[in-house]
Parts: C-alpha cells; sequence; structure tokens
C-alpha cells in the first residue's frame, strides 16, 4: 500500500464511523449509541 492510499485509507475511517468490523473482504463501519431510543412494548 502506497502512502497515498494510507492517508486516504486514515481520512475515510476518521470521517466514516467510531469502530469498524473486518470480515474476510467486508468492512462494516459504525457508531454505538450511549443512550439509545427507548424500546415501548405493544
Amino acid at each position: 500500500m502506497s502512502d497515498e492510499q494510507r492517508e486516504l485509507l486514515l481520512k475515510a475511517q476518521q470521517s466514516i464511523a467510531t469502530w469498524k468490523l473486518r470480515i474476510g473482504n467486508l468492512r462494516v463501519y459504525y457508531d454505538i449509541e450511549e443512550e439509545p431510543d427507548q424500546i415501548v412494548p405493544l
């Protein structure tokens, strides 16, 4: 990987999400909410 590719990857990771899950070739970017919405059972 070139220096330019590493720099682009770092910028992309910082702007997409806090966490990244790697599964083979797949990448899942996600954030975790500290206080999720309240669930009201019906």
